[in-house]
């Protein structure tokens, strides 16, 4: 059979280069695979033929063997199910050849479907063979596509400052690029402190065709009062209100022709949200003492790590605002359901931080990544790169970035259950309490690494105790303020200064 024949109606594009592909064929009889074992020769790919079910039990999917065929008896198609599954975990595109197909029931196919069979061909049929060549020539198509479009995409969230390699972030990386073309509609994007979503915000408004070379504004709603609200984000007039002492054109106008990015969403109060709601609806704007609207060209992506939906059953929120602000979404998964991210994260945060402490190792030992790997890490990236920042800084020059540079609350995080003999050593794990010797150790390292100038020492100082009221806040600034008993403007102005995000 001839190369065209097997592809007639099959889509036309880039072709892999199939001799670098093997495609490993199974079956108790071999019988029926005679005639497509010689097609997939034909197309240029190796075969190789296992007897034995056990060989293949401890195979694993590699870019270069990607697919696996078995055949099947339709009498025993059931007893295979749990093997078929096993295959598809292991990562093979799993295409099955059965005989005496007739004999399978729907609810049978169905589930070879669920195991994770990608495809199932009629051994019967007389185009058996072609049908199944086709398939895995298909399928052989697709993996080798979709590989190099994952190494497309690498690329694109490297030039972005996406940081991360697991198939989460990916796909969170890859809807990015899809949503950033609906350069008109208003975003939202959910996550938990910490993930990054002003990230990707940065990155919608980066890939944005029609607006990255507009101006990207961010505003923290929530460290806005209710009476600056309106006058921040529309402007106001000279003397529309006593502290208006010349004209401000507000945010939305600010962000013409760009993003304007709402981080905090939900902080927004009910007088702000219908505002809000309005310009969306409208694109205009009216500024405080003004009488009449402009239009805007601004694209609004909004984000929060609330339920907005809890908070709209709530009557929190406002329904056709919420409704407004997801015609797209993008969630954003925390770090402890993309553990594989946490290394490379780790070693970005190292490098961007190496500045802190001179004398710091540029070095890490693989038993803080596989330390940090364990944490559950509430803050996400957050906390992640306090953690690695506090070990720079603690760090005396040693060969590498060790366990003893980390945090005591990592310790005992990581220790979990490992029980500690005697009281004291107990007490050295689980008290968090500084001691005079510790505290002057620490000034001494703090100075040491800020050139012994105390105005960066105490900048240094305030920007650890920051990120401790954040972190123990989980993110919400209001909260920080409270408990360091300033305003929750003071700490926005902080965060602000110290470049935290």
């Amino acid at each position: 059979m001839s190369f065209s024949a097997i592809h007639a109606g099959v889509r036309v594009g880039a072709q892999p280069d199939f001799a670098s592909h093997s495609i490993i064929v199974w079956d108790e009889s071999m019988a029926p695979f005679a005639l497509p074992t010689r097609l997939l020769a034909g197309c240029g790919l190796h075969v190789r033929e296992l007897q034995a079910r056990p060989a293949i039990d401890a195979l694993r999917s590699s870019p270069s063997c990607p697919v696996i065929v078995i055949g099947l008896d339709g009498a025993a198609a059931g007893d295979a199910i749990p093997f078929i599954k096993n295959l598809s975990d292991n990562g093979f595109a799993v295409i099955v050849c059965i005989a005496h197909a007739a004999s399978l029931s729907v609810a049978e196919r169905c589930a070879l479907l669920l195991a994770g069979c990608s495809r199932v061909v009629h051994g019967d049929s007389p185009r058996a063979g072609e049908d199944l060549t086709r398939h895995v020539l298909d399928t052989v198509r697709v993996i080798s596509q979709r590989a190099d479009d994952e190494q497309r995409l690498r690329r694109m969230m490297s030039q972005v400052g996406f940081v991360g390699q697991s198939a989460a972030m990916m796909a969170v990386f890859d809807r990015v690029i899809r949503l950033s073309r609906l350069s008109d509609l208003p975003t939202l994007i959910t996550g938990e402190t910490g993930t990054g979503k002003e990230l990707v915000a940065r990155a919608l408004h980066a890939q944005d065709p029609k607006r990255q070379s507009g101006p990207f504004v961010a505003l923290n709603c929530a460290a806005l009062s209710s009476g600056l609200v309106e006058s921040e984000l529309f402007g106001h007039r000279r003397g529309a209100f006593t502290s208006a002492e010349r004209d401000r054109r507000g945010l939305f106008r600010a962000a013409e022709g760009g993003v304007l990015f709402l981080d905090e969403v939900a902080e927004l109060d009910a007088a702000a949200q219908t505002k809000l709601l309005r310009v969306l609806q409208d694109s205009r704007v009216r500024a405080v003492g003004d009488e009449e609207e402009v239009p805007v060209n601004v694209r609004v992506v909004a984000a929060t790590n609330r339920d907005l939906r809890g908070m709209v059953e709530r009557h929190e929120f406002r329904a056709d605002l919420f409704h407004r602000l997801t015609v797209l979404s993008v969630h954003i998964p925390p770090l402890r359901e993309r553990r594989e991210d946490v290394p490379v994260l780790t070693q970005h945060f190292a490098r961007k931080h190496a500045s802190v402490n001179a004398l710091a190792s540029r070095q890490l030992h693989p038993d803080v990544i596989e330390a940090l790997t364990a944490l559950d890490l509430p803050g996400n990236a957050r906390q992640l790169e306090n953690i690695v920042r506090w070990a720079l800084v603690q760090n005396d020059g040693a060969a590498a970035v060790g366990l003893v540079d980390l945090p005591p609350d990592v310790w005992l995080q990581v220790a979990g259950g490992v029980a500690i003999a005697g009281s004291a050593a107990a007490a050295t794990v689980t008290s968090t309490a500084p001691t005079a010797a510790a505290n002057a150790d620490y000034a001494t390292r703090l100075l040491a690494a800020n050139g012994w100038n105390l105005s960066k020492s105490l900048d240094s100082c305030e920007r650890s105790i920051l990120e401790v009221a954040l972190r123990e806040a989980a993110g919400n600034q209001s909260h920080a303020a409270r408990r360091l008993g300033i305003t929750a403007r003071s700490v926005y102005n902080m965060v602000r200064r110290h470049h935290l995000t």
